[in-house]
């Protein structure tokens, strides 16, 4: 009897417990990382953020770091060609190991989609992903992720 009271407790705690909305996203600015309930791109702010009814909204030039729908986007330099644009674009984040992370970024040139991989360890570029190079990446990352890659282009 007495286990029978402990599991139904448990159980009943459990059910509480996912019954409050999740707060698993956020946005990181030099402030530091403050979590939502939700996270959206805005029209008039880059992004709005909302729990418990209060909602904020930041601009592009105050967000280094943002998750929405477990998705991280993270501010970075962007490189054409190895060579620093000097520009910062948000870049998502596909695999992490060993203090690097794989990104994906995602731009337009003259009305055309591109999409470039890069791995960056902090904010250094440490390798571009080309056709030449990702077989060699497939060991070190997940092979999913990189023949997902390799199968889209």
């Amino acid at each position: 009897m007495k286990q029978l009271i402990i599991i139904t407790a448990i159980l009943l705690s459990g059910f509480a417990i996912f019954a409050q909305k999740s707060v698993g996203d956020y946005v990181t600015t030099v402030n530091g990382r403050h979590f939502y309930q939700n996270v959206n791109h805005g029209v008039f702010h880059f992004l709005n953020a909302k729990i418990n009814g209060t909602k904020t909204s930041y601009t592009k030039e105050e967000v280094l770091e943002y998750k929405i729908n477990n998705n991280v986007y993270t501010k970075l330099p962007v490189f054409i060609n190895n060579q620093n644009t000097g520009k910062f674009a948000f870049m998502k984040a596909l695999s992490y190991r060993s203090g690097l992370v794989l990104y994906e970024y995602e731009h337009c040139i003259d009305g055309f989609s591109y999409t470039d991989y890069f791995v960056y360890r902090n904010s250094d570029l440490v390798v571009t992903l080309t056709p030449e190079n990702y077989l060699n990446l497939i060991d070190f990352f997940t092979g999913e992720v990189f023949h997902n890659i390799a199968n889209a282009n």
